[in-house]
C-alpha cells in the first residue's frame, strides 16, 4: 500500500489520501513510510502544523514505547516541513515518494518487518491496477 500511495501522491491526489492514510497509520503506528506519507499529505494541503505534529508524536510512540530513534526518512522529512521545502511540493516530474526523496533514501528499512496479509489492504489490487493506468495514460499524454 506504501507504493500506491506514493503513486496516489505524485499523481498530486493529496486531498483524497488523508482520511485513509490517517486511519492506516492509527492502524499501523510504527510503519515510518505510512506516517510520512500522512505527513507530506498533509503538508500539502496547508495543514503544516498537523503534519509536524504527526512526526513528533512518531518520535515519541517509538522512543517512550519502544527505546527506538525515528529513522532518517522521520527525521529528515520534518526537517523539510520545518524548512518548507520546495521539494515537498507536488511536481510532476519528482519520484513517486516525495518523502522517500527529500529524506535522501528510497527505502525507510521497513521491508525486513512482516508485512500485513493482503486481506488487510481492501480492494488494493484493483485500486493499484487504476493508479497504473493512470500513470500510464499520463505519461503518454506529456
Amino acid at each position: 500500500m506504501e507504493r500506491l500511495f506514493g503513486l496516489e501522491l505524485a499523481l498530486g491526489r493529496h486531498h483524497a489520501l488523508i482520511a485513509e492514510l490517517t486511519r492506516y497509520v492509527a492502524e499501523y503506528p510504527l510503519r515510518e513510510r505510512l506516517r510520512t506519507q500522512l505527513m507530506v499529505t498533509l503538508y500539502r494541503c496547508g495543514r503544516q502544523l498537523e503534519a509536524l505534529r504527526m512526526a513528533r508524536q512518531g518520535c515519541h510512540m517509538l522512543a517512550d514505547q519502544h527505546g527506538l530513534d525515528p529513522g532518517p526518512l522521520l527525521r529528515g522529512l520534518e526537517v523539510a516541513i520545518l524548512r518548507q521545502d520546495p521539494k515537498l511540493d507536488l511536481d510532476e516530474r519528482a519520484a513517486p515518494d516525495a518523502a522517500a526523496a527529500v529524506a535522501g533514501t528510497a527505502s525507510p528499512g521497513w521491508r525486513a518487518q512482516r508485512r500485513p496479509h493482503a486481506a488487510g489492504w481492501p480492494d488494493s489490487t484493483s485500486r493499484y491496477a487504476s493508479t497504473l493506468s493512470a500513470v500510464a495514460r499520463d505519461s503518454n499524454s506529456g
